[in-house]
Formats: C-alpha cells, sequence, structure tokens
C-alpha cells in the first residue's frame, strides 16, 4: 500500500496553514494570469488577492476563488459590468437551482463573495455596493435544516457510539472517541478536526478541551467534557498516549498518521448513523452540524445567554472575548444537565478504579458493573460535585442537597 503524502504543517501570520492555502493562493493566481479572462479583469483579481491579506488563509482562497469563478461566467471587467450582465448570470443561476444542480448555500455563497469583490475593487465603505449588484439578496432556503424533533436524542447518540466500536480496533475507537466528544462538546467540525492531543488536559476527574482556532477568533476557548472521557482515554490509549502527554499531534489521524480530512470526519458520522438505523439529512453541511445542533438544544435549557454563546463559540461570548478560566463557568451548567438528563453515557468506575463507559463489563477486569450500581452513581455524584466544588465551593453543594432531598420528598408524597 502506498503511503499517502505528509502534509507538511506551516505557520503564516499565526495561523497554521494545515492544508497549504498559501500554496493553493499562488496555483490560483497563476491559472488567473493564463486564462483568457480580459486583462482589466486579470488585474482586478490580483489586486484583490493583495487587498485581503489580512484575512486568514482559507479565507482569502475562498474569496478570490469564487470572484474568479462567478466572473468568469460573465467575461467582462468590473468597470464594465452592467445591471443586465448581472441579471443574466443571476437568471443562469436560478435555473441551476431549479435543475437541482446548485443547492441554496451555494448561491448565496457565491452571491456574497461576488457583492464582497466588487465593493473591494470600487473601494467602497462595509455595506454599500454598486448598483450592478446592490439588488443581489443572499437569501436562498433550502428546505433541509434540522428540526428539533428530527435531532437525535442521547439514547440513539449512545446505540450510535457503542455500534461505531465494530471490531474494536484503533480506527473504530476512534470513531467512538470522535463521535462522543463532538456530541458532548457541540463543536464546530473544523474544530474538532483541528483538534491536538495536547489540546486536551485533565482536571479533577473530567476533561478540559481548548479549541485554539476557531471561526470567530477570539481566543482559546475551553470546554468540560466528561461523558467523553472514557473514549479518548481508551483511543489514545491504543495510541500509547496520555492525556498528560503535551503533543503537539493530531487527536484524530487517519490510518498513515496525518490528520483526518472534513470528509473522512463526515463519512464517520454518516456511517455509524446508517449502523445505528437513525436518520441523517444528506446535506453535508447539515452532517457536519447534527451534533452541535443537538448540543446547542440540550444546553439551552441549562445555560444562560452569555454561557450558551461561550460554550459554542459565537462573537458574543462571555465578555465577547474568551478568556482561558471562563469555562469554569460552565462546569455547573454542564453538570447539571447531564445529571438532569439522566444521560445514558455518564460513565461507569469499577472497583479496579478503570473508568468505563456505561457498559455492563469492566474493560479492564471484566468486572459485572450492573452489580455495583451503588458505586457508580457514588462516583457520577462524587465527580460533578467536584466540577461545581472547585469553582463555587461547599455553599453550591449545600445548595445541590437541599434540592435532591426536596426532589426526593415530592416523589415520595
Amino acid at each position: 500500500m502506498v503511503k499517502r503524502k505528509q502534509i507538511q504543517i506551516k505557520k503564516v501570520n499565526g495561523y497554521i496553514d494545515f492544508y497549504g492555502h498559501k500554496e493553493r493562493i499562488q496555483t490560483l493566481l497563476k491559472r488567473i494570469k493564463e486564462s483568457s479572462l480580459p486583462n482589466g479583469l486579470k488585474k482586478a483579481l490580483i489586486e484583490y488577492s493583495g487587498k485581503i491579506k489580512h484575512l486568514r488563509l482559507p479565507t482569502q482562497y475562498k474569496s478570490v476563488y469564487l470572484a474568479f469563478m462567478t466572473l468568469r461566467e460573465i467575461n467582462k471587467s468590473p468597470e464594465d459590468i452592467t445591471i443586465e450582465d448581472v441579471e443574466k448570470w443571476y437568471n443562469h443561476v436560478v435555473e441551476k437551482r431549479e435543475k437541482g444542480k446548485w443547492g441554496a448555500g451555494t448561491i448565496n455563497t457565491r452571491i456574497v463573495f461576488f457583492k464582497k469583490f466588487m465593493r473591494y475593487h470600487f473601494r467602497m465603505k462595509k455595506g454599500r455596493y454598486p448598483k450592478c449588484v446592490d439588488w443581489l439578496e443572499a437569501n436562498f432556503r433550502d428546505e433541509k435544516e434540522v428540526k428539533v424533533n428530527e435531532l437525535p436524542s442521547q439514547e440513539q447518540v449512545k446505540e450510535i457510539i457503542d455500534l461505531a466500536q465494530g471490531d474494536g480496533t484503533k480506527l473504530f475507537v476512534r470513531n467512538q472517541g470522535l463521535l462522543a466528544l463532538w456530541n458532548d462538546c457541540g463543536l464546530r467540525p473544523t474544530e474538532i478536526q483541528g483538534l491536538n492531543v495536547s489540546d486536551l488536559t485533565e482536571e479533577n476527574g473530567y476533561l478540559v478541551v481548548s479549541i485554539n482556532q476557531s471561526k470567530t477568533q477570539n481566543g482559546i476557548r475551553r470546554l468540560p467534557s466528561y461523558l467523553a472521557m472514557p473514549f479518548i482515554k481508551k483511543y489514545l490509549g491504543l495510541r500509547g498516549i496520555e492525556v498528560k502527554d503535551n503533543r503537539d499531534q493530531p487527536l484524530f489521524t487517519d490510518r498513515f498518521g496525518n490528520r483526518m480530512t472534513s470528509d473522512a470526519i463526515r463519512m464517520v458520522v454518516k456511517r455509524a448513523f446508517k449502523k445505528a438505523k437513525v436518520n441523517l439529512p444528506k446535506s453535508k453541511r447539515i452532517i457536519g452540524k447534527v451534533f452541535r445542533n443537538t448540543f446547542s438544544y440540550r444546553a439551552a435549557d441549562h445555560y444562560n445567554y452569555s454561557q450558551l454563546y461561550y460554550a459554542l463559540g459565537w462573537s458574543r461570548g462571555i465578555s465577547g472575548i474568551y478568556n482561558p478560566k471562563d469555562y469554569r463557568k460552565l462546569i455547573e451548567p454542564y453538570s447539571k444537565m447531564i445529571r438532569e438528563e439522566n444521560n445514558p453515557m455518564l460513565p461507569k468506575l469499577c472497583k479496579c478504579g478503570h473508568l468505563n463507559p456505561n457498559i455492563e463489563f469492566c474493560e479492564k477486569c471484566g468486572q459485572d458493573l450492573s452489580a455495583i450500581t451503588f458505586l457508580n452513581q457514588d462516583n457520577q455524584k462524587e465527580v460533578l460535585r467536584n466540577l461545581i466544588e472547585e469553582k463555587y465551593g461547599e455553599e453550591m453543594i449545600r445548595r445541590l442537597i437541599r434540592e435532591e432531598i426536596k426532589t426526593e420528598f415530592k416523589k415520595e408524597n
């Protein structure tokens, strides 16, 4: 078997260029120069590439590429483009949508980046565009959005993760860890793809996941994870790595040791859902957001506005800028969420000290875990209390005990 070519990691302007976007941009500019486009259009595209160098490399590449693909169809210099030309292009796009060749997301993206190019070219302020494109609206929608009743329950997620184990080899265990961590933290597809081993730390019986590169780029974001910990530790154990190892190696790798691609991650999700016979939308965008949408729906009842924004990496998080210690404010709502929903994936602690997923027998010693349910329950409560005590102290624990007593009293009466 031929070994896949290793991806060279380069750091450009503070951004780790995992996929060689700088080289892609140079190749694209060369393609533009050698094309049969009008000279005025070629010059405009090359100048546009220089004007957006302050953006992230993937955004630079996407901006120039989509502008090139759109303007190639119009085939006129920006100064010569009229409303009639744009209308003709727009009708052609609508026709493609009606034939099922382009989706709403593709058309909206083309419109947004076309207008952005024209604004940059004519040096207009943000929100202002030339008349020929000002009337364009990126308001196409597909009827493929995930509805609340279509989101998988935690029982279904547990079944999906259990069936993803396969024959127990490293790749199958990797799939379990990927699915469990994605469900537990609600990360973006690019965030879970970009995780390294060094981004995981263990504190008081739970994992802290550090997101160093985010879409909103508001700094490092840290999230607590308890449900995914047994799967992640088992996967790293098969790789001969411990959570405490500070290694800049990809967390989720393929069989060659390279970082998993976005298509490979989507395929893991798709196959896992299919194996568990759980319906999954066919859209690529939705496949990558199923766990994120599920987490946001679950967290909405327990997290306040700022906490939810911080956990999901939206730009209006706590203080608007991520603080490395802000994740501690999520400990109370996170522990309350997994406790009140009686999450079926709560780990079980065996007498031998090994932390297992919610299974019948210990993975290490084979002990029957159903016979020591009281130990598991005590352990779960103890860990959850440790999460809260670390930040909120004894006062919060007393309040939780009072709530538990009230709940038990209501059940008895």
